[in-house]
């Protein structure tokens, strides 16, 4: 499964996908979405 997390914050558009299993993803959700005061998010799940 891939898990795809894009977020638009102020000066920024930022989009990268992942393995579920990736440990990296979790880091980045949690880094982007608790370090930084965003627009939007969206998570997009492809099997």
């Amino acid at each position: 499964m891939i898990v795809c997390v894009e977020f638009d914050l102020r000066l920024l558009h930022w989009f990268k996908c992942f393995m579920s299993d990736d440990d990296d993803l979790h880091m980045y959700v949690q880094l982007v979405a608790y370090g930084h005061n965003f627009e939007w998010a969206r998570v997009s799940v492809y099997q």
